[in-house]
């Protein structure tokens, strides 16, 4: 299930900065000032998912490639043993630590929140987005219903799991279709796998630099 958010990039479970993130892990800036718009209509009693508006496409990639910082993601925070059992107080860590969250999720990419009893339920899994001050709008996928809603209304999605595409492979990929993304969106898993099951995460800066550099080069000439 996933919460989105389209103003702020900065989980429980997973915590993804989808607006600059490759799934998942956030990609180069490329200074083309990317700015979220404003949610300008409504699906439904919810937000319709943002926006992305690009600026100058000015970017030297060759320079990017070689002066772009790669950080550890995801970042994982263990949750302090002193909020063991007090699932209120874990909700007050999220709103509390909210500017570091976000600081972390921009350097990042990603961050794995683990231990939290908070987000094992539906409603404590919305009240985590709700303390990071997230603002939930309608799953980018919503014109194909690639997935069920498990809470509309709080923009709370299952994964794509609907027997139709049961054979379907869902490789790397961004939270993004067309030209609409959330600035951000949570993940967590309320129930394990039977057999394997993880959730893989690909840092796009990483990507970036280890890629064929004339490869990149040409991508983002076309603007691909």
């Amino acid at each position: 299930a996933s919460r989105s958010a389209g103003a702020r990039v900065a989980v429980c479970g997973v915590l993804v900065g989808v607006a600059t993130s490759c799934t998942i892990g956030q990609t180069p800036s490329r200074r083309r000032k990317g700015i979220r718009n404003v949610v300008m209509r409504r699906a439904g009693a919810l937000a319709d998912c943002p926006l992305t508006e690009y600026g100058n496409k000015d970017v030297d990639v060759s320079k990017e490639r070689v002066e772009l910082e790669e950080a550890t993601c995801p970042l994982e925070i263990k949750m302090p043993p002193e909020l063991v059992g007090d699932v209120d107080a874990q909700r007050d860590y999220f709103a509390k630590n909210l500017p570091k969250i976000f600081s972390d999720l921009k350097k990042h990419g990603a961050i794995v929140f683990r231990g939290f009893e908070l987000s094992k339920q539906a409603d404590g899994f919305t009240s985590v987005g709700s303390a990071l001050q997230m603002e939930p709008c309608e799953d980018p996928l919503h014109s194909v219903a690639a997935r069920d809603a498990v809470k509309k209304d709080a923009g709370v999605y299952e994964a794509v799991n609907k027997p139709s595409r049961r054979k379907f492979y869902i490789g790397m990929h961004n939270e993004m279709v067309g030209n609409k993304a959330p600035g951000a969106a949570i993940f967590v898993c309320f129930k394990a796998a039977e057999q394997g099951g993880e959730f893989l995460i690909a840092d796009g800066r990483t990507m970036f630099k280890r890629l064929d550099g004339d490869w990149v080069e040409d991508a983002y000439n076309r603007e691909i």
